[in-house]
């Protein structure tokens, strides 16, 4: 079986070899290799390359001829010297020959293909062989059998990548990433075995730091600063895996949080100063990085956990708001993204972990942030001020309606008076997107009132009423402010 899958990646090797020199060879101008070349004029076929090609000779011809012309006549009538004429000519023809189209290279895809499926086919074989052989044969294995198999794996597969040449089709270039793809995963395998049966470690957090540190490793000397997204990808995110799992092996869950947010942060910046081939891919795994250091900070510290694990969120989302230069617009999109997740994971646990014990200081505490995104869209502080103020404007009402779980007469009242108080707000010119919050606010507010302070069956007809009633002011309010919510949302 060993040798098989041995043969299974040999085979492998020697394909991507022998397709990777047929496609140099192949790589030739289009007018060199096209049969129309080498056949006499009476048997070359209608090529459009070939077709275009001549007209563009033909003309170039007939505006040097022009040109001559001319020449000879400015030359004749005295306007010019000779030497004058010869370089009119030369700097003209020059312009021509420049401007003349570069011969089309053949784009036709032969052998790039076919190895690109070839190399795909065997690379997945070969992982069915090794989980094959792991499954059935591992534990009858010598250690040195189990490290020759996924040692000597890896070692192939990283050769066959290296045999690829990128620059001779795209094929290729997926075919090399996928070949060290898959020897990364054997050279994970490897520092397994090497961790586990020969130096004895069991704990999981040493098992991960050595497979971790061998796949950054690899994935470091196959990037080595080209632009090769995947292994860029697998050398960052080994990495923060690696630096982990490093400081497991001394300290908590704390620790190891708060390490990965210090170093997702390093990367982060390195990512938005673009010291790293392809910035928003870096700034992404830098981003990523700290929210998952305060998600495991928060596992053993609740309260400042989450309370980190929310800033970190809201400053991602803050950094990619901000109307300032930082670089390539897609590092905003994965800020945006990843600020946005981190958020909706965030703000629910902690709003519910602080609830618990100090509802009323909660609540006050969102209403003050959302009352400071208002504020800030107002002021066309970010560069999506509409976004901003629908956040601000919807965790008004919710940071109201929170103080409720300690007190629901201070919520409805806060909540009532918040209400009003935006409905207000909305009727300034450029604020209509607050009236509709206003609006929700009542319709939650006011019902809840009653229900608090008119206990008993006697309130069922008040609450229909007043229910009733502030429906029907709000549709009549936005009805009125129709054509102003059309008109600011337009502009």
């Amino acid at each position: 079986m060993v040798l098989a899958v041995l043969l299974l990646i040999t085979l492998v090797v020697g394909v991507v070899g022998a397709a990777s020199r047929s496609a140099r060879r192949r790589t030739r101008p289009a007018l060199l290799m096209s049969p129309a070349a080498t056949l006499s004029p009476t048997e070359q076929a209608p090529v459009h390359g070939v077709v275009t090609a001549d007209r563009t000779a033909t003309a170039s011809a007939a505006a040097a001829a022009n040109l001559r012309a001319a020449l000879d006549r400015w030359r004749t009538a005295g306007l010019i010297t000779d030497a004058q004429a010869a370089s009119i000519e030369q700097h003209e023809l020059t312009l021509l020959q420049a401007a003349r189209p570069v011969p089309a290279h053949d784009t036709r895809r032969g052998i790039p293909l076919v190895a690109e499926a070839l190399g795909y086919l065997g690379g997945t074989l070969g992982i069915v062989g090794l989980t094959l052989l792991v499954s059935r044969y591992w534990p009858d294995m010598a250690t040195a059998g189990r490290l020759g198999l996924s040692g000597g794996a890896a070692v192939l597969l990283a050769g066959a990548g290296y045999s690829v040449h990128e620059g001779a089709d795209p094929a290729f270039t997926r075919l090399r990433w996928f070949l060290w793809l898959v020897s990364s995963a054997a050279g994970a395998l490897f520092a397994g075995v090497l961790a586990t049966q020969t130096f004895g470690a069991d704990a999981p957090a040493t098992i991960a730091l050595a497979c971790a540190t061998m796949i950054a490793a690899q994935n470091a000397v196959f990037w080595a600063g080209a632009r090769r997204p995947l292994q860029q990808l697998l050398t960052l995110t080994a990495s923060m895996v690696a630096a982990g799992a490093f400081v497991a092996q001394f300290a908590g869950s704390v620790t190891v949080g708060t390490a990965l947010w210090a170093v997702g942060a390093g990367l982060l910046a390195a990512g938005l100063l673009h010291r790293t081939t392809f910035p928003p891919l870096t700034v992404g795994v830098g981003a990523a990085t700290m929210i998952v250091g305060t998600a495991m900070a928060a596992e053993s510290l609740q309260g400042p956990g989450f309370v980190m694990m929310v800033l970190t969120a809201l400053g991602l989302l803050t950094l990619a708001s901000v109307p300032i230069d930082i670089g390539d617009p897609a590092d905003r999109v994965v800020l945006t993204v990843i600020g946005a997740v981190g958020s909706a994971q965030a703000l629910p646990m902690t709003i519910g972990y602080f609830a618990e014990h100090a509802a009323v200081a909660t609540g006050l505490v969102v209403w003050s942030v959302a009352g400071g995104l208002v504020f800030v869209a107002s002021r066309r502080l970010v560069r999506s001020p509409i976004a901003t103020e629908i956040i601000g404007g919807v965790a008004l009402v919710a940071g109201a309606a929170i103080t409720g779980v300690q007190s629901v007469a201070f919520a409805t009242l806060f909540g009532t008076a918040t209400a009003a108080a935006l409905i207000a707000l909305g009727t300034q010119p450029g604020r209509v997107l607050l009236s509709l919050f206003g609006s929700l606010g009542l319709l939650v507010n006011v019902p809840w009132a009653i229900r608090h302070f008119f206990p008993g069956e006697g309130r069922v007809p008040l609450l229909i009423l007043a229910s009733g009633a502030v429906i029907v002011l709000v549709a009549v309010w936005l009805a009125r402010m129709s054509g102003r919510l059309r008109r600011e949302l337009r502009h």
